[in-house]
């Protein structure tokens, strides 16, 4: 075992890890200055398990440990998504990793018993870890996957949410904690506890009954908590299940009242943020104003009774007609294999997934004389159903057949696996299904986090002419850069969930500005599929043609480029000054 506990703690000290050496088959440390310890690899005694220490040395990494069966099943519903999960075979996915600057060990337990129910470790601490074998002889999971990037506060509040729902689950009543209010805050409420006024306000409404408007009832229950007290989505659901639900007929599931929460948080309101808690009176719960809340008739509304909008007069264009998306030359020819091949051809799907492969093909290799590059963000909205694999399919396969297959990626695991990609390759194609869950990141990202996703591709694609800064890791000597970094993001994302998800946060973040959102229709008609791997002889040379163009000299092309600068054609000139002059020409485009 020696040679396999040596080898994976240089992998993980390559990663910014330190690990700490255990007595075999243990979680104790054997030696009792081990939070001081930074051992090498060899320095591991033979048979030794292997922990990772956690919090500041280590870059921050912490490690949410799920100590019951109800934070295991309950743990998805509450806690950031992070592909860097590990456990043992008698308890998978037991344990979630992130790096959280500054998080401190917190640790939740059973009120009733003092069993643990979820702790989150962080500096001072240290988790067991692969290829380490359990007491009771199991092996524990190595930790693959690059833990997902969040904000300590966010992932504190997440986990103590994650207790709470365990509490309620089992049937416990448990006091729910003051929350931190401002200076400014705690004056004007001197007294008045906003979830104890949220409560009480929440008791005055009515309960969610089956036939009798309920899911309206619901929502506006969660909108009161959110919207209006401005309590935090996590302390809102604990509220809300443990206040609202048991008076529902019948009460809601779990998943069901975080997707309320989830809509109160996400959604547009009528009136400002805080509204209860900052302009509402001191009501008892007699007293409580519901009217903003009550489900009311539908009325039908004239024409001529409805306001006035500044976009009054502007027609919708409705779907993009087919004659836009014919692009000549290469694109047109990987268009024609997949809709000759698609088991349901669409020809929106089939123009994002051409344009995508041409944007990445052609990525640090040519630039306009203003430097614009080809990074194109893509979004196709596609119904289930629709076929949306099939373009994704054509685009890993002619990658992977021009040898070019180390520069595709599927999902975001984290902003900092997509830097990390980039220092590999220099330009990515990345395909994602779920573009929905990454554009709601946006929302739930109230400080703004530079790490987050979202923010980390907004600043890709405006530096794809300029030289990209990668973060720096624990003890990394020299920073490291990248110059001129690329990446083609096509991504597709359900109609439904898409509109679902809009949000004002949303629609004025630059990330979203800046990507090309297609509506692709509905499904077209089904045909007999050919196979993805098919790709015409003619498709694959273009392709490794733009693979091997190399338009600058020297040894160092691939890490500093230099692109074949092409010129508008006048026809194009033409198009891009007419378009220049109608957007300043109207001022509601900018608003």
């Amino acid at each position: 075992m020696i040679a396999d506990v040596r080898e994976q703690v240089a992998i993980y000290r390559q990663r910014g890890w330190y690990c700490v050496p255990l007595r075999p088959r243990s979680k104790s440390p054997s030696r009792r200055d081990w939070t001081k310890l930074r051992l090498k690899p060899e320095a591991f005694p033979e048979n030794s398990n292997i922990g990772i220490i956690l919090g500041e040395p280590s870059g921050w990494i912490v490690d949410v440990d799920l100590d019951c069966a109800e934070a295991i099943e309950l743990a998805d519903q509450y806690l950031p998504p992070t592909v860097a999960v590990t456990g043992r075979p008698s308890a998978p996915r037991s344990h979630r990793w992130y790096i959280a600057a500054g998080a401190t060990t917190e640790k939740h337990q059973d009120p009733n018993d003092g069993s643990m129910i979820v702790e989150l470790r962080s500096t001072g601490t240290q988790t067991v870890v692969g290829p380490s074998i359990h007491p009771e002889g199991e092996p524990y999971d190595v930790l693959d996957n690059e833990p997902a990037t969040v904000p300590a506060p966010m992932l504190a509040a997440c986990v103590k949410a994650l207790a709470d729902a365990v509490i309620v689950k089992r049937g416990l009543s448990f006091q729910l904690a003051n929350p931190v209010t401002s200076q400014a805050g705690s004056l004007r409420h001197a007294g008045n506890d906003v979830e104890t006024r949220a409560i009480a306000y929440l008791n005055a409404m009515p309960p969610a009954i089956a036939g009798s408007s309920g899911h309206s009832q619901t929502f506006a229950a969660a909108t009161a908590l959110v919207h209006g007290f401005g309590i935090e989505p996590d302390r809102a659901l604990a509220i809300l299940a443990a206040d609202y639900n048991p008076r529902c007929s019948p009460p809601w599931s779990d998943r069901e009242l975080q997707h309320k929460i989830n809509q109160a948080a996400t959604k547009s309101h009528d009136r400002p943020f805080g509204w209860l808690r900052d302009d509402g009176p001191m009501e008892t719960a007699s007293e409580v104003d519901l009217s903003g809340f009550m489900t009311k008739p539908k009325m039908t509304v004239s024409e001529d009774a409805k306001p006035s909008s500044k976009f009054t007069g502007i027609a919708d264009p409705g779907m993009l007609p087919e004659r836009l998306f014919e692009v000549p030359g290469f694109v047109r020819r990987v268009m024609d294999f997949s809709l000759a091949n698609a088991p349901y051809p669409n020809i929106g799907l089939a123009f994002c997934g051409a344009m995508a492969l041409q944007s990445f093909l052609a990525g640090r290799k040519v630039a306009t004389a203003g430097d614009l590059r080809t990074n194109l963000y893509l979004l196709a909205l596609a119904g289930s159903g629709t076929g949306k694999e099939f373009p994704r399919k054509v685009n890993s396969q002619v990658l992977f057949q021009i040898g070019e297959a180390n520069s595709i990626g599927d999902k975001f695991a984290s902003g900092e696996g997509i830097q990390d990609a980039l220092v590999r390759s220099g330009r990515m194609l990345f395909q994602n299904d779920e573009m929905d869950g990454v554009l709601r990141q946006i929302n739930l990202d109230r400080e703004n986090s530079r790490e987050s996703i979202p923010n980390i591709l907004l600043t890709l694609y405006t530096s794809a002419g300029d030289v990209y800064p990668i973060r720096v890791k624990a003890n990394q000597k020299e920073a490291i850069h990248v110059d001129q970094p690329h990446l083609t993001l096509f991504g597709t994302a359900t109609p439904q969930y898409f509109y679902e998800s809009l949000s004002k946060r949303m629609l004025t973040n630059g990330f979203f500005a800046r990507l090309n959102i297609i509506d692709v229709g509905k499904r077209g008609k089904g045909q007999t599929p050919g196979s993805a791997r098919d790709v015409p002889e003619e498709v694959l040379e273009i392709a490794k043609w733009w693979a091997d163009f190399e338009p600058g000299t020297g040894n160092f092309m691939k890490f500093h480029p230099k692109p074949l600068r092409v010129a508008f054609t006048p026809e194009a000139e033409t198009a891009i000054t007419q378009l220049t002059v109608l957007v300043r020409g109207n001022p509601t485009i900018y608003e």
